[in-house]
């Protein structure tokens, strides 16, 4: 599977069986310079998931083929880092709860307002933007830890060799004298 291109940052993935709604997601993402890709149907939806990562899915709830549940499923057993966002006009509280458990980063009810939709995703890329950052510091201190370590077991063993040269060029001197 192809990560996300860093150029592609800004994209998101749109998984919904209503063509209409993948190009209104489209129309109004697009207004916020994102870049929408999409996919009419699970099943098409896994297909694209199984070749590229998205920083963000956006799934219909209720599909035929694959429903969104199953589209969770998918990126989380695949341990994607992909942010889930459901849109549902069948929403339940149970439907919420259970999405949101399943590892749902947000969910919107339709019909929404364009804000909503703009906010919730932008919301979901500055929560990437900080993870990501995250994630290069606990590099960076996992790194520094190592470079402590080695150094640390680089320098003992010098530190113990000077220290017996020391002795001997001390008792040498001691001897000659």
């Amino acid at each position: 599977m192809k990560s996300t291109d860093p150029e592609e940052k800004k994209t998101v993935l749109v998984i919904d069986d209503d063509e209409g709604e993948c190009c209104l997601v489209e129309d109004i993402l697009g207004e916020n310079s994102i870049r929408v890709v999409k996919a009419v149907g699970g099943e098409t939806g896994i297909r694209m998931l199984s070749e590229t990562e998205y920083p963000i899915v956006i799934t219909d709830l209720r599909m035929p083929d694959i429903d969104g549940m199953a589209i969770i499923d998918f990126i989380r057993k695949r341990h994607l880092r992909s942010l889930i966002v459901v849109i549902t006009g069948y929403a339940s509280i149970d439907s919420v709860i259970d999405a949101l458990r399943a590892g749902a980063y947000d969910y919107i009810i339709k019909p929404f307002s364009t804000d909503l939709l703009k906010f919730t995703i932008q919301r979901a890329f500055d929560y990437i933007t900080i993870r990501d950052e995250q994630d290069r510091l606990k590099s960076f201190e996992l790194i520094t830890q190592l470079a402590s370590t080695t150094a640390h077991e680089v320098f003992q063993p010098l530190t113990v060799l000077m220290g017996e040269a020391n002795a001997i060029s001390r008792s040498t001197r001691d001897e000659e004298t």
